[in-house]
């Protein structure tokens, strides 16, 4: 079946269009009116990223609107440690906007959180809002989550530990906020710590918008609960709710998650995930968690998703 035909070029101005011979592009280009009286070009000299993979092109328009967002709450908060986000069509982008793309090469490069939840549908925004009355008392400002959130006086100190994650699948990072050890060593020749900390989780590639934010947080609290803690593991739902924080949408998830670990004074914590909709390409999330040893702090699981401004 011949593909070959002028479109869009991927790397020209408005209107500029490429011959695509059916497998790559070609060197040769026109424009958009006078491209309904040419045929092919004589020759068809192919175009290739460097390492002779074809550059595939974008499609003709985005087809939704980017939000982005921002994942805050208590235990399992990625700088709020669970995701959120908005409805999108997928990672995965048709070169042409025709029926599945006419076969030819597609990209993939949207983060595993917007793959998981492809075709979910979007939070929009509601009536701007001041956050409800101005925030008192010491606050913790991440400025690359665009968050902020109540500090916590003692046993918690500040996080001065470096970067934390980064091992888990969605390229969570967190950087920010407050901790105390609550076992001096374990097995593992670690600390055990309960935490209060927010950073970013990659959410979206260029104006894409993001996940669905309930998807987006149970994602994330997965992600966590995989990959940071001893397995097996058993998650026990404990509230989920929607919020409004500073005039966009979020997400609250708050579960206890148990595991029989030698070694371990603690058998769980209560973990709790807020996910906030904020401008950006990622997901900002404030990961909080309280060991079951230390059970007089399970507020901060609802408290700091309360006290949470976006910035």
């Amino acid at each position: 079946m011949d593909l070959g035909g002028w479109f869009p070029d991927p790397d020209g101005a408005p209107g500029a269009l490429r011959w695509w011979d059916g497998a790559a592009w070609t060197e040769h280009t026109t424009t958009a009116g006078s491209a309904g009286s040419l045929g092919p070009p004589v020759t068809s000299h192919r175009r290739s990223r460097p390492g002779g993979r074809p550059r595939t092109a974008s499609p003709n328009r985005r087809r939704n609107m980017l939000l982005g967002l921002a994942i805050v709450g208590v235990v399992l908060l990625i700088g709020g440690s669970v995701a959120a986000g908005l409805a999108l069509r997928g990672p995965t982008r048709d070169v042409l906007g025709g029926p599945g793309g006419l076969g030819l090469p597609q990209q993939s490069s949207a983060p595993p959180l917007s793959t998981r939840c492809q075709g979910t549908q979007p939070d929009l925004p509601g009536p701007p809002s001041h956050g409800g009355p101005p925030p008192t008392g010491s606050r913790i400002v991440d400025a690359n989550a665009h968050i902020s959130y109540a500090a916590q006086g003692p046993p918690f100190i500040p996080w001065t530990l470096g970067t934390w994650g980064g091992t888990g699948s969605l390229g969570e990072k967190f950087t920010t906020g407050q901790y105390f050890v609550t076992q001096a060593e374990t097995p593992q020749g670690a600390p055990y710590l309960a935490t209060v900390l927010s950073g970013t989780v990659p959410a979206t590639i260029g104006d894409d918008p993001h996940p669905n934010i309930e998807c987006a947080a149970q994602v994330i609290a997965d992600d966590m609960r995989a990959s940071y803690y001893p397995q097996p593991n058993q998650r026990t739902p404990v509230s989920a709710r929607s919020l409004t924080v500073s005039g966009r949408p979020a997400y609250l998830l708050v579960f206890h998650l148990g595991f029989d670990e030698p070694g371990y004074t603690a058998k769980g914590e209560l973990v709790s995930v807020c996910v906030v909709d904020v401008p950006g390409n990622k997901a900002a999330a404030l990961y909080v968690s309280i060991p079951d040893t230390h059970k007089q702090y399970d507020g901060l699981a609802t408290s700091l998703a309360a006290s949470l401004r976006v910035q």
